[in-house]
């Protein structure tokens, strides 16, 4: 991954799923590609579009270079970038 583009995952919930996204969704679903992530994990909501991760993905995904965010900090920037 290029340093330029920024991939977002937020702390497992208590069932151990997590939210991966990126201000580009080009970005994200080839993100989501490289490690493995099927499309149908691909939920495109509007001001919402996530990849459902859990399990090994969350530890694939942190060292292909996403950056682990608080599930405040993923809220606010969706709502910065999509709303």
């Amino acid at each position: 991954m290029t340093s330029n583009k920024l991939i977002l995952i937020d702390n497992p919930d208590r069932n151990g799923w997590c939210h991966m996204v990126s201000s580009n969704l080009g970005d994200l679903h080839e993100f989501a590609k490289l490690i493995g992530l099927s499309r149908r994990w691909f939920h495109n909501k509007p001001y919402r579009p996530h990849y459902d991760v859990r399990d090994g993905m969350i530890t694939k995904a942190l060292n292909a270079g996403a950056k682990r965010v608080s599930r405040k900090e993923l809220l606010m920037f969706l709502k910065e970038n999509y709303e």
